[in-house]
């Protein structure tokens, strides 16, 4: 599994772009888990979203009611294409930093 965190300046860019995206105000960041290879055949594919949850600045969750799922959808897809596994690529010369989506190093099963 692939755990990715959407920063606010990726979900302000997004939001400039697709106006109607229904996403709460006090929206800081996202927090989303993917498929990725070590899952495994027959449980879906690399990149499927499994789960997200939305953020304040405060880490309290806010509800996601409103949210068009098509908004949601573009912006995750991104988070999963663009996400740079910090220190991974870090100071090779030719990569580009991005500091907008992040992997995060989540304990599961427990």
């Amino acid at each position: 599994m692939r755990i990715i965190q959407t920063e606010i300046d990726a979900i302000m860019t997004f939001k400039s772009r697709w106006p109607c995206n229904g996403f709460p105000k006090k929206l800081d960041h996202i927090v989303a888990a993917f498929l990725d290879e070590k899952d495994g055949v027959g449980r879906g594919m690399v990149g499927d979203l499994i789960d997200y949850s939305l953020y304040d600045s405060d880490d309290k969750e806010l509800p996601v009611w409103d949210i068009d799922g098509s908004a949601i959808s573009a912006l995750l897809d991104d988070a999963f294409t663009y996400a740079v596994d910090d220190g991974a690529l870090r100071g090779i010369p030719g990569v580009i930093e991005n500091d907008n989506y992040k992997f995060l190093d989540y304990p599961l099963g427990g």
